[in-house]
């Protein structure tokens, strides 16, 4: 993980560097925020997240909740390009943590690795992101943000 000044925050898989080829990229908007999504072009493994630009962040006093849930290791995605559903609230930073959310709807199934998990509703679409961070990582994100 990457938190810096020109791209907030950059989440990238140790698999990212033994792609055989260059991955694919799959560019969501988060509220006013862009976030992208790179995964393997041949397996649809999420390799790297990255949060591209941010538009306004909302602060929210209470820690990131975690999912009751959680089954480990990394989702395989892939695109559809009739995406149905309203767009959501965006970016939201935590006490410990970052909660990104792509579209409305409730997270059925959520699937992750080392303090971050992707939701996904019951169709399989990836509904959001929630990072959890150290209050050093959670104070420079901030200092970033704003």
């Amino acid at each position: 993980m990457d938190i810096d000044e020109y791209v907030p925050l950059t989440i990238q898989w140790p698999r990212y560097a033994t792609l055989q080829q260059v991955p694919t990229c799959l560019m969501l908007v988060a509220g006013g925020s862009l976030v992208e999504v790179k995964f393997d072009a041949e397996d649809g493994e999420i390799v790297e997240v990255i949060l591209v630009d941010v538009r306004g962040v909302e602060q929210i006093d209470s820690p990131v909740l975690g999912p009751a849930v959680i089954e480990e290791g990394i989702p395989m995605i892939g695109i559809v390009h009739s995406v149905e559903g309203e767009a959501a609230g965006g970016v939201q930073i935590h006490e410990n943590g970052l909660d990104v959310r792509f579209m409305e709807g409730e997270i059925a199934r959520s699937v992750g690795t080392g303090g971050v998990v992707l939701g996904f509703s019951t169709q399989g679409e990836l509904l959001g992101v929630r990072v959890k961070l150290g209050p050093s990582d959670v104070f420079q994100l901030h200092e970033v943000l704003h």
